[in-house]
């Protein structure tokens, strides 16, 4: 549904661009500290590296 909405505005993209994360998912440019693990740094008995934020612009591959 996601890709579909965005779909139309990746043609105009030349070998990627920029989204506004406010326009993409507005719940995430407000979220903060969140409890979640970033992927592909958990280790068992290790400090926890979690998603403080987020950044405001996504790069985006034309291609994906």
């Amino acid at each position: 549904m996601i890709f579909r909405k965005i779909s139309p505005k990746l043609k105009d993209l030349n070998n990627g661009g920029y989204y506004e994360l406010n326009n993409v998912a507005p719940k995430l440019m407000s979220a903060r500290d969140l409890e979640v693990a970033m992927p592909g740094t958990y280790k068992c008995n290790r400090l926890v590296v979690k998603i403080a934020k987020f950044a405001s612009t996504l790069p985006v591959l034309a291609s994906k």
